[in-house]
């Protein structure tokens, strides 16, 4: 096949499809870890979540919700005992959650070695560029229209714990319920970003096209705008790189996002942000 035939076949437009709507998502969770100082809580969580994936895989096939109850397992579990170690150690949580974090990416590693076949390992690790199927664009779908619902109930909210750093401790009971709502659908993301892009990738589409709207757009509605464009523009130069030159689908997309964000960035070295 050759590169035009790819830009016209099924294949590129649901990969592109699916990547294009797990990034509306991606802009939204990117913008508030960026603008809450969380960048190294997102990249640590997509690898902490690994070995859940892997043992379900293990123990249920590759079917999606199997990886998906996975995934909130053991998202649900490094939170908690995070915390508890935290109280009853007497440790900082960062440094607690930090150190979870390595030791579940390691329980995932080994898993996945142990029990995987070395395709299956690698698609962990580095995505599969096949795996965008009519079902799983359903499911993609599916969790954009409730990541945008929710996102839209609770924007004012979410606008103002952006904002204000004493806003969780004044509505302490409101907060709770949209926390972990929130945090179910990241973990459900992150899920679907590994199953799709790879355990070391994911993370990168979380970061780098919000990175991009932070640099351009004082807004925070703008910048969730921003980056999604970043992404769609940038997934569309990523997939042909994987396909010209035969690399895995998620080094691919993170080269294109990064490449790009660099060449931007350049070009508009002494440029201001616009307020809008």
């Amino acid at each position: 096949m050759d590169y035009l035939n790819f830009l016209a076949s099924p294949l590129f437009w649901q990969s592109y499809l699916g990547i294009g709507l797990l990034s509306i998502n991606f802009a939204i969770i990117g913008t508030t870890l960026i603008e809450k100082k969380m960048s190294l809580f997102g990249d640590t969580f997509s690898h902490a979540i690994l070995p859940g994936v892997v043992i379900a895989g293990i123990l249920g096939g590759s079917s999606l919700l199997s990886l998906l109850l996975g995934g909130w397992l053991s998202g649900f579990l490094l939170m908690a005992v995070t915390l508890l170690i935290s109280k009853f150690g007497n440790i900082r949580k960062d440094s607690s959650f930090a150190f979870m974090s390595v030791f579940f990416i390691s329980i995932g590693m080994i898993l996945s070695f142990k029990f995987q076949t070395s395709t299956d390992l690698l698609h962990l690790l580095f995505g599969n560029l096949f795996v965008f199927d009519q079902e799983l664009l359903s499911y993609t779908f599916g969790l954009t229209l409730v990541t945008l619902g929710v996102f839209y109930f609770s924007r004012n909210i979410w606008s103002l714990w952006i904002l204000d750093p004493s806003f969780p401790l004044i509505k302490a009971r409101l907060i709770g319920p949209i926390a972990v709502i929130s945090l179910l659908l990241f973990v459900t993301h992150l899920t679907l970003g590994l199953y799709s892009l790879g355990t070391l990738m994911a993370v990168g589409l979380l970061i780098i096209p919000s990175l991009f709207a932070q640099k351009f757009y004082t807004l925070l509605y703008s910048r969730i705008i921003a980056a999604t464009v970043f992404s769609f523009i940038s997934h569309f130069f990523g997939l042909s790189i994987s396909f010209l030159f035969d690399l895995p689908i998620g080094p691919s997309l993170i080269l294109s996002a990064s490449l790009l964000f660099i060449f931007v960035c350049l070009l508009f070295l002494n440029y201001r942000r616009v307020p809008a």
